[in-house]
């Protein structure tokens, strides 16, 4: 009976005061139809707000990654790879001419094997084949074998792969190399150690020193405003100050039509009608000593950067 009553309709000549279970009911239905809609507001909302902030942050040296990366991809599947780790060279090493930054990745050690060229030849020759098909041309200068270790070198544009196997023998004795060896193989694929990269939303480029590491921006009220993902975390990991790409630790960006007015004239670029300005943020993101320290330092070479390179994107 309870159960007919609140399932129940009450006819236009009913009495709600009459029927307090109807009543009940009545009353149940408004509260959950404004509770649904606040509910599918917020969720909107929450969507709306979503959506903005994942615009908001970029990491230029994921971007970079990406596109370096996937020169070497897909992965030569002989063996099994660990993730790619940020690397760097020095001129002088394989041979270079110029320092490179970029990506390595590195395989699990191919272990106990009798025969060294086993493992390293079909590595090689996928990927010359691959390189080749994509615009790669060897790079003899980077090109060296040996008994333990090969290295061969390939170059396009401005970016270098450097692939490399080296092996381990499983027990040393006197005389030349030889298996029974552990093996393993390695891609480094990066550039010059300055790269251009684009703040596409503003329409400006500018030359990134690596020391900036893995560089991020957020972008609001029509500027671009800069921080590194290892300050972040540091200043996260510390627990004292706000260091995100949001509140604009390395500065910020701006391109605009009108003569900005900033503190220091010497930031602003001027490319046709358009001005390109620097703005150093106003207070440290940090009280940690550490991390205050270590923000004076990437705040000067963003701005030295900044200042030495910038320029529109048409």
């Amino acid at each position: 009976m309870v159960s007919t009553r609140v399932c129940g309709t009450l006819s236009s000549g009913s009495n709600p005061d009459r029927h307090p279970i109807k009543k009940f009911d009545l009353l149940f239905s408004k509260s959950m139809k404004i509770i649904l809609s606040l509910v599918v507001l917020l969720l909107i909302g929450v969507g709306i707000g979503s959506y903005f902030y994942s615009d908001l942050g970029k990491t230029i040296n994921n971007e970079s990654e990406e596109a370096l990366l996937s020169e070497v991809q897909p992965l030569y599947n002989g063996v099994q790879w660990y993730p790619s780790s940020e690397a760097s060279l020095n001129a002088g090493d394989y041979g270079l001419q110029k320092a490179l930054v970029g990506f390595r990745i590195v395989s699990e050690p191919i272990t106990n094997i009798d025969d060294y060229s086993q493992v390293v030849v079909p590595f090689y020759e996928f990927y010359d084949n691959q390189l080749m098909k994509k615009g790669w041309s060897e790079a003899g200068a980077l090109t060296a074998d040996g008994p333990s270790g090969s290295v061969w070198g390939y170059s396009k544009g401005g970016m270098h792969i450097i692939l490399e196997s080296m092996a381990k023998q499983i027990i040393v004795a006197d005389g030349p190399f030889s298996c029974p060896c552990d093996v393993t193989l390695s891609i480094f694929v990066g550039r010059d150690m300055n790269r251009h990269v684009q703040i596409k939303e503003i329409g400006v480029e500018l030359l990134v020193d690596p020391r900036l590491g893995s560089l991020e921006y957020a972008i609001s009220y029509g500027g671009a405003h800069f921080s590194t993902k290892s300050l972040a975390e540091k200043a996260k990991a510390v627990g004292k100050g706000f260091c995100e790409p949001e509140d604009g630790p390395l500065g910020s960006v701006y391109a605009t039509n009108e003569m900005p007015e900033v503190g220091d004239p010497r930031n602003v670029r001027k490319f046709g009608d358009k001005y390109v300005f620097y703005l150093s943020p106003q207070d440290r993101c940090s009280s940690d000593p550490q991390v205050e320290s270590l923000t004076i330092e990437l705040q000067k070479l963003f701005e030295k950067n900044f200042n030495e390179s910038v320029r529109l994107v048409r």
